[in-house]
C-alpha cells in the first residue's frame, strides 16, 4: 500500500481484490478491495514478547538458597554476618501461545533467550534457623526470534532484592525471595532500534529437601513457585 511502511509498524497486512462481474451487462460490475490484518510481523512479535522476556530475565536472577550461599549455606559457628558474590548464566527456547482477538494469528513468536549476570549480597545469620540478606546486581539478556523470525530484544538492568530463609540442616528449607529490576530494552528489527525503559518485580518461594552429605546424593528443589509483575 502506498504510504504504509510495514517494517516500521507491528501489523502484517494482506491486500487483495475481488470482483462481481455482470456478464449480461444489465448492471454495473463491482470490484472490492479487501484489506486484512493477517497477524504481527517480526517487529510486532518482538514488541509482544518483551513482557515475557523481561519476566524470564528476572526469573534467571532469583537463584536458590545454595546458589546464593554455596557449599556452606548455614555459615560458620559464631559468624553473624557474611558476604557473597554470585555469577550466573541461563539459556533456553520459548514457544509462547498467542491468541489475537480481532485479527489473524500469523507471526513468528518463538524465541531463544540467553541471560548472564552477577550479584553481591550480605547475609545475616539470625536467631534460630533463620537467615536474611540483601542483594544488588546487574545483568544482560538477549531475546532472539527463531525459525523464520528475524530480530532481537536486548535487555540490561540493575537488580536489588531481599530474601529470608528458614532451614533445618540437612532437611527442608523455605526460601522467600523478592527481586526488583529497572531494565532498559532495545529492539533490533527492520523498524530500526527503538529503546524503552521497563520495570519488573518478582517474588518466589522454594521448598527444597537435602539429603545427608554422606549419601553422595544430589540436592535438588522439590518444588518452586513465583509471581511476576511487569510494567
Amino acid at each position: 500500500m502506498i504510504g504504509y511502511n510495514e517494517p516500521a509498524n507491528f501489523l502484517d497486512l494482506d491486500l487483495n481484490v475481488t470482483s462481481q462481474l455482470n456478464a449480461a451487462n444489465t448492471a454495473a460490475d463491482v470490484f472490492y478491495v479487501n484489506l486484512d490484518v493477517v497477524g504481527l510481523n517480526d517487529t510486532g512479535a518482538l514488541a509482544a514478547s518483551v513482557a515475557s522476556g523481561a519476566a524470564g530475565f528476572l526469573n534467571s536472577q532469583v537463584g536458590t538458597f545454595r546458589q546464593r550461599l554455596g557449599a556452606n549455606p548455614y555459615g560458620d559457628a559464631g559468624s553473624v554476618m557474611s558476604a557473597f558474590v554470585r555469577a550466573y548464566t541461563d539459556e533456553g527456547d520459548v514457544s509462547p501461545d498467542h491468541v489475537a482477538a480481532n485479527f489473524g494469528q500469523g507471526g513468528n513468536f518463538a524465541y531463544n533467550q540467553s541471560t548472564w549476570g552477577r550479584e553481591i549480597g550480605v547475609n545475616a545469620n539470625l536467631f534460630g534457623n533463620f537467615h536474611a540478606g540483601l542483594v544488588l546486581g546487574n545483568a544482560d539478556s538477549r531475546q532472539r526470534l527463531t525459525g523464520a523470525g528475524h530480530g532481537e530484544n536486548r535487555m540490561d538492568g540493575m537488580t536489588w532484592g531481599a530474601y529470608a530463609t528458614w532451614y533445618v540442616p540437612e532437611g527442608f528449607y523455605v526460601d522467600l525471595s523478592g527481586r526488583w529490576m529497572a531494565a532498559d530494552v532495545k529492539s533490533i528489527s527492520a523498524a530500526g532500534n527503538p529503546r524503552g525503559p521497563g520495570g519488573v518485580m518478582a517474588t518466589g518461594v522454594a521448598h527444597v529437601f537435602e539429603l545427608p552429605v554422606d549419601t553422595n546424593a544430589s540436592r535438588a528443589p522439590l518444588g518452586a513457585a513465583s509471581t511476576h509483575a511487569t510494567e
